[in-house]
């Protein structure tokens, strides 16, 4: 059986249909919640979100949870609303939290690729669930050339199967000189609950060099 509040140290607020009946039903009781300030300024004993490493299995309508990727010691917290209106796969839309943010790391020195995106040890992020994703990335660039040459420094990001593009990042055409960079965050529908990695190229540049490189990811509403 399910335990109610401790009435010795509880406030209670006695809630029933006003219904053409002598005696009003009792409540069902209302676990693991808090009291809230209610329509009118009545308390209302309401339940708290879930909170864990993954969301409700058996959500309805207005259902509420607080996904982390750790109970003890979080890298990011987000906090979702079940829409069952939503004509989308993915009814679990976010409402709250900050972005997850990786580095700086990775990066460094990276020889002449031309236009190919290559590997350069991250960083890297997973995403915890299927869904449409915010995508940023940062970093301090430069092309490697003299001052006035030519040459391209490019950060970008690729998502479990599919390709990089310098669209999505951030690239400097001026040598012989650091630039600090920051992407706008670009919306990536309907992304696999896999692993993000930064993705480097030097273009027209006999080698480019990345500092301070930061992915920033955060969700829209997942599955």
């Amino acid at each position: 059986m399910s335990s109610i509040p401790d009435p010795a140290t509880t406030d209670w607020v006695p809630v029933w249909n006003n219904g053409p009946t002598s005696t009003p039903p009792m409540p069902s009781p209302v676990v693991n919640g808090q009291w809230i300030k209610g329509v009118g300024g009545a308390a209302v004993w309401a339940p708290l979100a879930p909170y864990g490493t993954s969301l409700p299995a058996s959500p309805v309508d207005g259902d509420e949870a607080v996904l982390v990727d750790s109970v003890t010691n979080p890298s990011y917290s987000w906090r979702f609303r079940y829409n069952a209106q939503s004509t989308s796969a993915y009814k679990w839309e976010c409402v709250g939290g900050a972005p997850a943010s990786v580095g700086p790391s990775g990066g460094g020195a990276v020889g002449n690729t031309g236009t190919a995106f290559v590997s350069s040890g991250g960083p890297y992020f997973t995403l915890p669930r299927p869904g449409d994703y915010l995508i940023s990335v940062a970093a301090e660039l430069n092309s490697g050339n003299a001052i006035g040459v030519s040459g391209n420094a490019m950060m970008s990001f690729r998502l479990a199967g599919g390709g990089t593009t310098y669209s999505d990042g951030i690239y400097t055409g001026v040598g012989g000189t650091y630039w600090r960079f920051a992407s706008n965050p670009m919306r990536k529908n309907g992304c696999p609950a896999a692993q993000v990695e930064a993705m480097y190229s030097s273009w027209n540049a006999a080698s480019s060099n990345f500092n301070f490189c930061i992915l920033t990811v955060q969700p829209v509403r997942v599955s």
